[in-house]
């Protein structure tokens, strides 16, 4: 079964679809398809997918839809079917079948595709799904998408990115009685030194704020630029943990296996969104 996130998913990748209006049309026509509902509210959920029959049948209905797009008429049997035949070759001999290309294009694409990272996402689907059905807006009635400064808010939330702290101002302490002015410097000077040594210590760590987010899923999209799938989601994951910065100690002892990074991430996810969201799902 393909959920209806990976149907569309699949629309916007292979270019059968311009926008989110387009691929929600076409699903319409679709919902022709015997088993198959007009109106989902839920398309993560496998119940209101496609089995793999209804996704062939998915595919000639596209191919049919486009056929009369291309100005071929029904009425004109031999024009209408040598179209159709054209159509149809053109979708299954699309080169972005080939993932080696998509990788050559984008060679960030193979980690998406690792074995390791698709199983940690597969051993949290239902909290993940959780995440972004609660972070998602409902476009159009059917076709869920998570705008990306709602996933910015979603790694603010869990802590993921490491943002500047500002020190409290220290405020004047009054001298005790009888303190000489000598032991006074002398605190004046420990509390500085204190001071500086949070600095330092402050300056050392390595931050990860919006804009480097931002960058690091500058390639993520759906039919819009600053809109995202459930599976651009989880891509946008795999970027995060690409270019986080982990400390070397981490890398050497918890983080040694490709998905670990990706782990991290979720562990994060669940550690700050719990059990309550993941209910719808279960």
């Amino acid at each position: 079964m393909i959920p209806l996130q990976g149907l569309f998913h699949f629309m916007k990748i292979m270019d059968l679809a311009q926008s989110t209006t387009e691929v929600v049309d076409m699903f319409q026509v679709l919902s022709d398809i015997d088993g198959v509902e007009r109106i989902v509210e839920d398309t993560l959920n496998i119940k209101n997918g496609l089995n793999y029959a209804q996704f062939l049948e998915a595919l000639l209905m596209i191919a049919h839809l486009k056929t009369k797009q291309a100005g071929g008429s029904p009425e004109n049997a031999t024009e209408f079917t040598n179209i159709y035949k054209e159509t149809l070759e053109g979708i299954f001999s699309n080169q972005l079948f080939d993932i080696s290309k998509r990788v050559q294009a984008d060679p960030l694409l193979e980690k998406v595709f690792n074995e390791e990272n698709n199983k940690v996402f597969f051993e949290h689907q239902i909290m993940l799904q959780a995440v972004f059905d609660k972070f998602a807006l409902n476009r159009m009635n059917t076709y869920k998408e998570l705008h990306k400064d709602g996933f910015i808010e979603v790694l603010r939330d869990s802590e993921i990115l490491i943002l500047p702290r500002k020190l409290e101002a220290e405020k004047p302490t009054k001298g005790k009685a009888g303190k000489s002015k000598g032991a006074k410097d002398e605190e004046a000077r420990k509390a500085e030194e204190a001071k500086k040594a949070e600095l330092d210590k402050k300056e050392n760590v390595q931050l990860f704020e919006e804009a480097d987010a931002m960058a690091a899923i500058e390639k993520v999209c759906s039919f819009e630029h600053n809109m995202m799938n459930f599976y651009g989601f989880l891509e946008a994951l795999i970027r995060i943990s690409e270019v986080y910065p982990f400390s070397t100690e981490q890398l050497a002892t918890e983080l040694t296996q490709q998905g670990s990074k990706v782990d991290f991430l979720c562990a994060k996810f669940e550690n700050k969104f719990g059990a309550d969201i993941m209910q719808k799902f279960e």
